[in-house]
């Protein structure tokens, strides 16, 4: 048994290098105009109100031009989820962070990558620069925050302490001192210089999500799913106030004069709140939706607002009456933000766009996008001279250096969730919502099987090493194994309570890994179908 364990760590580690140095090869690559193709997570304007960047979870994050709307860079250097995205001060560096558990540095004039800040052993759920620019804090779901040196790179200390994934990491405004927000339903304080421990902040009885300094970096504010919003003293670390009221906080933000607090919850208002008294003194009404962001503008007069019924409102501070509704986006909105002469607001959706509007007319000026078309699998040929990529309900075959498509593969009555090559570039293999996969000849593009059997989506395909077998994933709760030649089911796995996500063969063909949506992962022997190992998260 020992030697078996040993060999399915092995044949991992050989999987991921196999994947990551495919990955790797991307000269000649070809970038194709098509905008983001997954849901946009965040987006920001650039210090000059020129520039917009946006983190999707297509794994790009992409700087557009405001009034043109034209894409200026496109960063694709992450291997997951891009889930945030911002700019420097002084707008020369850009820095995202990713489920692929690293954090990146580009530049922002020419787009060149200058840094890949590595280390964390768990997706980087935040990351951001210091106000002097000099330094990062990355916060993430292995437990830690780390802070990097900018002008190179390096590591410079490791934040230790939290027992639960990190959801944010800020910087003092004055740089000096660092605070973090865990799932283990405590906020920490930390020396930027030291790594040293400052301050615990507990009693909460939920995740925390949210925690923020204010202005003039004298009081904390920490936001928990328990429904209560907490602000403390810097110097001392003592408790100032607890704020109740939200059912479910998702975040919390201070005024420009750091007097009042600003929430959202489920409930579907957001609320303000006197931080001397903590006494509700205006809500936000009128959203159909659960709220997912509130800003205040810069000079605190009005309130931004991000609603998942698809409208981005405004109100008045003063009055709490709405004063606008910003629509246009087809899917709920994630943020809102105002730019920073408040004159236009930046909305991003799980529509897959970011939209640009002018807060005087109320109008939308610009649709930050490509294409309608949602590109939702790709894969380079074995020499990297092609790719394959499937869009809508077909695959085409696409020569790199042309930039021809030299071929396009029908058959599926539905879209396309995912599509593999053989080893050898001869066979395509795809799988669709239509509940089937099919494989064709590159040669021809003729459709020589379609393999049935399956009673819903299938989400996951991939040829063994040799090309004898392929493998199915599908959100019947299945994995099943055909052979190529004759199209017939070879093997049925039955993998438990969720949707199968994911497959891959181990490379000498006897084992095949499979993931789900139970967040367990599971290992079978191909030629019996008998189930080997559970591997639990």
């Amino acid at each position: 048994m020992k030697s078996l364990e040993i060999k399915i760590v092995v044949t991992a580690i050989f999987i991921c290098f196999r994947l990551s140095s495919s990955q790797a090869q991307t000269e000649p690559r070809l970038v194709l105009p098509i905008g983001h193709t997954g849901e946009i997570l965040s987006a920001e304007f650039s210090p000059d109100n020129k520039y917009v960047i946006t983190a999707s979870r297509d794994h790009t994050s992409r700087i557009f031009e405001v009034f043109s709307g034209k894409e200026v860079h496109l960063f694709n250097g992450h291997e997951g989820i891009v889930r945030s995205a911002v700019f420097s001060a002084d707008g020369q560096y850009t820095l995202t962070s990713s489920d692929d558990g690293t954090a990146r540095i580009c530049e922002m004039s020419t787009g060149k990558e200058l840094h890949v800040l590595a280390g964390h052993y768990d997706g980087v759920n935040m990351a951001n620069f210091s106000p002097n620019g000099k330094y990062v804090i990355t916060a993430s779901a292995d437990k830690t925050a780390r802070i990097f040196e900018v002008s190179s790179g390096k590591l410079i200390q490791s934040l230790l302490g939290h027992r639960g994934a990190l959801n944010s990491a800020r910087f003092s405004n004055n740089g000096k001192t660092i605070i973090t927000a865990s799932s283990d339903s405590t906020s920490r304080m930390y020396d930027l210089f030291s790594g040293r421990e400052l301050f615990v902040f507990d009693g909460f009885k939920d995740i925390l999500w949210n925690a923020a300094f204010s202005s003039d970096d004298k009081m904390i504010l920490v936001a928990s799913n328990d429904g209560t919003i907490k602000i403390y003293d810097t110097e001392s670390g003592q408790e100032l106030n607890v704020i109740s009221g939200n059912n479910n906080n998702f975040c919390a933000s201070f005024s420009p004069d750091n007097l009042k607090v600003l929430t959202t919850g489920l409930d579907r208002v957001v609320r303000m709140y006197e931080l001397e008294s903590g006494s509700e003194i205006q809500s936000f009404s009128g959203h159909s939706g659960h709220v997912n962001s509130a800003l205040f503008s810069a000079d605190g007069s009005k309130v931004i607002t991000s609603c998942s019924d698809r409208i981005s409102r405004v109100f008045d501070v003063s009055t709490g009456n709405l004063m606008q509704e910003l629509h246009g986006h087809l899917d709920g909105v994630n943020s809102a933000v105002f730019s920073s002469n408040c004159k236009l607001a930046l909305t991003c959706s799980e529509d897959n766009t970011a939209r640009i509007f002018d807060l005087v007319t109320g109008k939308e000026i610009k649709c930050l996008t490509g294409t309608s078309r949602y590109i939702r699998s790709s894969i380079f040929s074995p020499d990297s001279r092609s790719a394959v990529f499937s869009a809508g309900f077909t695959t085409y075959l696409l020569d790199l250096y042309s930039g021809n498509l030299v071929r396009k593969f029908k058959g599926h009555e539905d879209f396309i969730l995912s599509t593999s090559l053989s080893s050898n570039g001869e066979l395509v293999l795809t799988g669709s919502y239509d509940k089937t996969a099919r494989i064709y000849q590159v040669a021809s593009g003729e459709e020589i099987q379609i393999l049935k059997g399956h009673t819903a989506a299938i989400n996951a395909v991939e040829f063994n090493q040799d090309g004898t077998l392929v493998a199915t994933a599908c959100r019947d709760k299945y994995v099943r194994i055909f052979q190529v030649q004759s199209g017939l089911e070879f093997q049925k796995l039955e993998f438990g309570n969720s949707w199968v996500q994911s497959i891959s063969f181990s490379p000498d063909n006897k084992l095949i890994v499979a993931a789900g949506r139970d967040k367990n992962a599971r290992v079978y022997f191909v030629d019996s179908g008998l189930e080997f190992q559970i591997l639990k998260t």
